[in-house]
């Protein structure tokens, strides 16, 4: 896929230096960035029979009982504030697929650009199907144990949870999303020693953190490459991995 440019913020022009002072003539640092969306979940499942029971109205027919129970159960997660769901079969075993993709790619002597072995530190939502996605798709094992040496590179980010559906149908979400943007901006420039960084996270979060349409969006488990310069600017958005069992779904 060919890259594009973007920048989420409007270009303000350079200040001109003082008589000595070269700071502002000085290239601003950039890292890589991998942006990995979490596997399928029961949430996801959910919303996409929702999605059918609209399409059955729409085309004047009568909706599943399947996707009208799935649509009901969605609702009703919405309504009771659900953010966390389980992974689904399916995820499960996306997960495993692209562990697989990406493990391959590491062992091709080839591949000087293998995902898994230019990754110094992987930052994750605190949300458990993003957990369970970080773990399994960098084979990391026991998930749960704190003095596993591969966890000396993770890090659990609450700055990355997704966007509620409260904070996209308010005005004032920018004193929120923005903001915790904001913080993960911050904690990315202060990885000083880092070349490439990997998060994993969500579909919203990633399009409105990067400015992108909605065109753009973050299939489950799309791994997708970005550079970041400090200083908040994103560009060159890429894909690099998809798997022909994803789907475009919520959140």
């Amino acid at each position: 896929m060919s890259s594009f440019f973007f920048s989420p913020t409007p270009t303000i022009a350079a200040i001109p230096p003082l008589d000595g002072d070269d700071t502002n003539t000085l290239p601003k640092k950039k890292i890589t960035v991998y942006l990995i969306r979490h596997a399928e979940t029961e949430e996801n499942v959910k919303m996409d029979g929702l999605r059918e029971v609209g399409n059955s109205i729409y085309g004047c027919r009568v909706p599943s009982s399947k996707d009208l129970s799935s649509s009901l159960s969605f609702l009703g997660g919405v309504v009771k504030g659900d953010t966390d769901s389980d992974l689904s079969q399916n995820g499960k075993e996306q997960i495993n697929e692209l562990f697989q993709i990406m493990d391959s790619d590491k062992k091709n002597s080839n591949n000087v650009n293998s995902v898994i072995e230019i990754i110094d530190v992987i930052g994750h939502s605190p949300l458990a199907r993003t957990k369970e996605t970080c773990y399994g798709v960098f084979g990391l094992n026991n998930i749960d144990d704190d003095s596993n040496e591969d966890k000396n590179n993770v890090v659990e980010l609450s700055c990355l949870e997704e966007v509620t559906p409260w904070e996209t149908a308010v005005s004032g979400r920018r004193n929120t999303v923005h903001k915790r943007i904001g913080e993960l901006k911050d904690w990315i420039e202060s990885q000083q020693d880092a070349t490439s960084i990997a998060l994993v996270g969500h579909s919203e979060y990633f399009m409105i953190m990067l400015g992108v349409s909605r065109s753009e969006k973050f299939q489950n488990c799309d791994v997708w490459k970005v550079d970041y310069e400090y200083g908040g600017t994103w560009s060159n958005l890429e894909l690099k991995h998809r798997l022909n069992s994803s789907k475009p779904m919520g959140f």
